[in-house]
């Protein structure tokens, strides 16, 4: 019992510690950055500490990878070549493997999703008005 006990606990603490282990974060800017992608960085800002990591060139093709990235919630700050920020994503959460920095950009599928929403709604209103009292 004692033998089963301890495996049980090994076991769980090693699946809690593996869950801890600082990830790797990789992306894109090219969606806000413009070239030469070499001029702008990425950095992490961790929400709960209020701490940042240290800034990460992007790659000549706009992509970035950063390594270490700590547990917790964290958002992504895109610098330009003075160190100012551009824009920021997130939050997200050391599960996230890869984000693109689009700064907000509504996708083009939710615009799709919304123009059908709203003419079903015009339909609906149309289709419901009460017809005038001359006819």
């Amino acid at each position: 019992m004692k033998k089963t006990l301890s495996l049980l606990l090994i076991g769980v603490f090693t699946a809690f510690t593996a869950f801890a282990e600082p990830s790797t974060l990789n992306g894109t800017a090219v969606d806000q950055a413009s070239k030469p992608y070499t001029n702008y960085k990425v950095r992490l800002h961790l929400v709960k500490s209020n701490q940042f990591t240290q800034a990460t060139p992007l790659a000549p093709n706009g992509t970035f990878s950063i390594t270490n990235v700590p547990t917790g919630r964290f958002v992504i700050h895109l610098l330009d070549e003075n160190s100012r920020v551009v824009c920021t994503e997130g939050p997200f959460d050391n599960t996230t493997s890869y984000v693109t920095i689009d700064c907000g950009r509504i996708p083009a599928a939710w615009w799709l999703v919304a123009a059908s929403g709203a003419a079903g709604i015009t339909a609906g209103v149309v289709a419901t008005s009460p017809t005038s009292p001359s006819r």
